[in-house]
């Protein structure tokens, strides 16, 4: 059978004050939200939901939401990649780093920051048009501590032949 469509995924929760089952969207829940706000409709409490206090409605049948959203990521790619971006940044702490070589890989940056923690994510910028190494790159790693302790060690370093710069990455809106 099918999985239905991520839109169509609905289950209830227990207002926190009048018990009544009240009606939600398990959406948000799929696109990795921890939390979502609900207002009962029954008594006009509003209150906050998490999966774990959800029941999913699955074609009818009530299962647990985890067994709903894994079907629902696996049904839907979008979500599946909204769900990862949203627990990378839940987890962790974004580093820039700059002054690299264009020799140097996302793999290599990976490599060397692991011995600091859980490496996340790494990436190395290139230049859309001519897919050259703008010598500046991320990586994201799992907590404050590790992200700080590479970051003291590997400042003003040079493991690639150049003096690299690493430092909290700062959030920078689009043109």
């Amino acid at each position: 059978m099918r999985a239905p469509r991520s839109e169509e995924r609905q289950g209830f929760v227990s207002c926190k004050r009048c018990g009544t089952d009240v009606s939600i969207s398990l959406i948000p829940f799929a696109r990795g939200e921890a939390v979502i706000n609900v207002t009962c409709h029954e008594c006009g409490a509003k209150f906050e939901a998490n999966a774990a206090s959800a029941i999913a409605l699955d074609g009818g049948d009530i299962v647990s939401v985890d067994a709903s959203l894994a079907a629902a990521r696996a049904a839907d790619p979008q979500l599946r990649a909204s769900a990862a971006a949203a627990e990378i940044a839940a987890e962790g702490v974004k580093l820039y780093v700059g002054g690299l070589p264009p020799r140097v890989t996302a793999a290599a940056l990976e490599r060397l920051f692991e011995p600091y923690g859980d490496v996340l994510d790494a990436v190395v910028v290139s230049d859309r048009d001519t897919r050259r190494s703008r010598g500046f790159g991320f990586v994201t790693l799992r907590g404050e501590g590790p992200a700080r302790a590479a970051a003291e060690a590997l400042n003003a370093a040079t493991p690639f032949g150049r003096k690299m710069s690493v430092r909290p990455a700062m959030d920078r809106p689009r043109k």
